[in-house]
Order: structure tokens, then C-alpha cells, then sequence
């Protein structure tokens, strides 16, 4: 794999949020979603669980289990939303 089509690094998804952000503020005839959700996807193996409850844990939220299993840590900020989501492959994964 070529150092060009590696994942980038936190800091580097940091710096590109950012910039994203400071485009969007000195260009302020660019239209702008009225709701702005991003959503980090946890693994998809036993590790999800806890990727959702430590991200609950860090945003100061609780953690929500749709009747499919699926988990949901979110948090709003004004009208964004930032939220890390499991969604399990397998039955026995679904804990309540």
C-alpha cells in the first residue's frame, strides 16, 4: 500500500474538519445542510460494544439499543450531531 492510500490520521481528519469548517465560514453563499450528522461506524465484532459505551462515556451521553441490536452513542451540538454507532452481525452479539 503507497503512503498516498493510507487511511489518514486522527490529526490529519482533525485538520480536514477544520479546514472544511473555515471554508464553509469565509464562503457564506455555499448552501449549508439545516442538519449536519456524523456518524463513526464501531467494529463490527465483539469490540463494538465497547467502542460505543467508552465513546458514551467521553460525550457524557447514554447509550441507546434499537430492537435490532444495534447501538448509538450521540451528542448534539447545536445543530450537528456527532455519534458513534455498532450495528452486531450476529444474533448472539445483541446484549440488552
Amino acid at each position: 500500500m503507497s503512503a498516498t492510500s493510507l487511511p489518514p490520521t486522527r490529526a490529519a481528519r482533525l485538520a480536514g474538519l477544520r479546514q472544511l469548517l473555515g471554508h464553509l465560514d469565509a464562503h457564506p453563499a455555499l448552501p449549508l445542510p439545516a442538519v449536519v450528522t456524523v456518524e463513526v461506524h464501531a467494529a463490527t465484532d465483539l469490540d463494538g460494544f465497547e467502542q460505543v459505551a467508552r465513546a458514551a462515556h467521553q460525550l457524557g451521553v447514554s447509550v441507546t439499543t434499537a430492537l435490532n441490536g444495534t447501538q448509538r452513542a450521540a451528542k448534539r451540538f447545536g445543530p450537528a450531531t456527532f455519534a458513534v454507532v455498532y450495528h452486531p452481525q450476529h444474533p448472539m452479539e445483541v446484549k440488552r
